[in-house]
């Protein structure tokens, strides 16, 4: 496993998380997620992120501020689901918060907020309505920041699964899948964290046993039984597609054992693009971090899995992961 070191290099932010390889690598029993993370409790519920004029009632967030008065960092989380299904809570049918989202939330005591959100899932609108969405919630935060001490140039995309796919799809898209809104500020960010996210759709829908989840997203045509989805359809959804220079620096989290997203395909190639993209290997990049978790599945979100014990669950590596944080957005 790779072994962290400091290292500082400006580029328009400081980036003091480098690895000694970009490579992270498994955790080690310190670098895993904490166990029992206390749930925070919501400062806001169900804020309407909608533009003025609209009404689309999926568009809503919950909020949860950190303690002081300084503008916050802030991370928009998107939740997974295969862009059919979830929820902003990632709550089970007992009402026990799960997923990924818990890990999101020990950043609150540390002081960064999080806007955990919800979006037009496939059964009400297909793409890019749902990448819309997520662009919509940045721009909303960043259009409301003062109201609830949140710092604009601090914004970090983060999601898990298909929520992974549309936090980055929103970053690298640039200007594209945007709704006019004047006055609004643009929806950049100044970092992503990805995991387990789908990235090529068209390798995903080739390969994946769960392909029918990118014809729900696309809306593509069923012909006996199946979803027939265009080439260019699948690449116009797809986060390769849009991979260039302008892009935000990258955490990307995927399991090398992972059955619903195969972590070459979607994983490594895409951060080796994205490093490259950057300017550097991905080797050499101290802006795409790329986590490959041995015998790690699609679940690499902590306390999801109750029936494992602790120390035998795969997950990303968490002390990377905040390193990055603190470093795309410090405090």
């Amino acid at each position: 496993m790779s072994k962290f070191k400091s290292m500082t290099r400006a580029l328009g932010v400081s980036l003091a998380f480098v690895v000694a390889s970009c490579v992270v690598g498994n955790p080690d029993a310190s670098q895993k997620v904490p166990g029992n993370l206390a749930e925070r409790n919501r400062t806001h519920t169900d804020l309407s992120y909608n533009p003025p004029g609209h009404s689309v009632a999926t568009r809503k967030l919950d909020l949860y501020l950190p303690a002081g008065e300084t503008p916050k960092p802030v991370i928009v989380w998107v939740h997974g689901g295969g862009w059919t299904v979830g929820d902003k809570t990632e709550r089970d049918e007992n009402g026990v918060q799960r997923g990924a989202l818990k890990s999101i939330l020990a950043q609150v005591p540390r002081g960064i907020a999080v806007a955990s959100i919800n979006y037009r899932l496939s059964g009400e609108a297909t793409f890019p309505a749902p990448v819309q969405d997520v662009k919509l919630a940045v721009r909303w935060l960043k259009a409301n920041a003062a109201t609830y001490k949140l710092d604009p140039n601090k914004v970090i995309l983060a999601g898990e699964s298909a929520g992974g796919h549309l936090a980055a799809l929103a970053a690298v898209s640039q200007d594209l899948f945007e709704l006019s809104v004047a006055g609004w500020p643009n929806s950049s960010v100044a970092g992503v964290v990805d995991i387990v996210g789908p990235t090529d759709l068209n390798a995903f829908f080739q390969h994946s046993p769960y392909r029918f989840y990118a014809g729900h997203l696309l809306g593509c045509p069923v012909v006996n039984g199946a979803h027939q989805c265009t080439q260019a359809d699948l690449q116009n959804a797809s986060v390769t597609n849009y991979i260039d220079h302008r892009d935000p620096p990258v955490y990307m989290a995927y399991g090398d054992a992972d059955p619903v997203v195969a972590h070459q395909a979607q994983g490594r190639l895409p951060a080796e693009q994205w490093a490259l993209a950057k300017g550097k290997t991905l080797q050499e990049s101290e802006v795409v971090l790329y986590d490959l978790v041995e015998g790690g599945q699609h679940d690499l979100a902590p306390q999801s899995s109750p029936d494992v014990e602790e120390e035998d669950r795969k997950t990303y590596n968490f002390a990377a992961m905040q390193q990055f944080l603190d470093a795309v957005a410090p405090r």
